[in-house]
């Protein structure tokens, strides 16, 4: 597999709290030609997460929980085929929770 030039991943609304408070992080020749965002979602939870990772994955750990949102680029991933959508050269992916403490 031919590895893609960059792949960018935003956080925002409470992920980049995960992730050691990034706000993003480059994947520069980190994820091969033909990865799905699942595969995106796992190499995150598995490389990149520091912190209570059932904020973010589901109890399978390969799909996002309810109240966290996926862009592709700005578009709703669920629009692009959700978590099958295979990833391109230079996309931005941004994770946004929606899940907010009252």
């Amino acid at each position: 597999m031919t590895a893609l030039p960059l792949v960018k991943v935003e956080l925002s609304g409470g992920c980049e709290l995960l992730f050691g408070k990034q706000s993003s992080i480059p994947l520069v020749d980190v994820v091969p030609q033909g990865y799905t965002l699942q595969h995106l979602v796992v190499l995150l939870r598995e490389k990149y997460i520091v912190e209570r990772p059932e904020q973010f994955v589901d109890a399978t750990g390969t799909t996002l929980r309810p109240g966290v949102l996926a862009l592709v680029n700005d578009c709703d991933a669920e629009v692009l085929g959700g978590m099958s959508y295979v990833l391109e050269n230079n996309d931005t992916v941004e994770f946004v929770s929606t899940l907010h403490g009252g």
